[in-house]
């Protein structure tokens, strides 16, 4: 279900003051429940999982995010990954990396081998610091 129309039906049902009280709460609760069936529909092997889509979800992937905006999957990377062992057949990671610690980004790259098939592709993607640096410190 699309979100906005889920909060639009939501805001005319319960009326805007109730709606905006219970939104965060519901909302959750409809993800979780939204993903568990897209979890279960998933073929056994052979995913294609874009981690921390954002707004910009990949057509044909399973698009995983920890907000509802997009993502076909919701959850926290931080606590795993929802995926079967030898389940997926590639992962691509763009400016996900960079925001966890170092030791959500060790767990999460066990996680990311634990569910990849044998011979399966994780990309990881991460901004470039240098040239931002270089950027800043020539600028005057």
């Amino acid at each position: 279900m699309n979100w906005r129309r889920a909060r639009r039906i939501g805001s005319s049902l319960l009326g805007r003051r109730l709606a905006v009280r219970l939104s965060e709460p519901f909302y959750r609760w409809l993800a979780q429940r939204q993903t568990v069936r897209r979890l279960q529909s998933l073929p056994q092997r052979g995913l294609l999982v874009n981690l921390g889509c954002g707004y910009r979800p990949l057509v044909g992937w399973v698009n995983v995010d920890s907000a509802r905006g997009f993502a076909d999957v919701v959850c926290d990377v931080r606590a795993g990954l929802p995926f079967r062992e030898a389940s997926c057949r590639a992962i691509l990671s763009e400016h996900l990396i960079e925001h966890l610690t170092r030791e959500e980004g060790i767990r999460l790259v066990n996680e990311c081998y634990r569910v990849l098939e044998p011979g399966g592709v994780l990309r990881i993607s991460t901004p470039d610091a240098e040239k931002f640096l270089r950027a800043y410190a020539i600028d005057d």
